[in-house]
């Protein structure tokens, strides 16, 4: 699977990721929904990374999957960092003529 192909697919998720994150209470930020699943701030580290590969796939780079570690993890840094990831995505996407991999936004 090209970095590509999977930040497309990552991307089709991306509104029931947000769904959940922004609808848990901060009480309930540790929950995990199923055994298998994330946290509400672990999802949000998640996309972050997600959006950082589609910079770097939208500029023809590869991505090292793992290599983000956010600058603080408190709640509020980690849904801005999301947020400003997501434009920054979004941006470089229709630049480089990579529209389609938005299609679910």
């Amino acid at each position: 699977m090209t970095v590509e192909e999977f930040v497309t697919s990552q991307i089709e998720k991306v509104g029931k990721d947000l769904k959940i994150a922004s609808a848990v209470p901060g009480s309930g930020h540790e929950i995990k929904l199923s055994e298998d699943g994330m946290t509400a701030p672990e999802i949000l580290i998640h996309l972050t990374e997600v959006y950082h590969a589609t910079v770097a796939a939208a500029a023809g780079r590869e991505w090292e999957w793992g290599s983000y570690e956010p600058a603080n993890t408190d709640w509020n840094s980690l849904q801005s960092e999301m947020w400003r990831m997501r434009a920054e995505a979004t941006a470089a996407c229709l630049q480089a003529g990579k529209a389609d991999i938005l299609s679910d936004y």
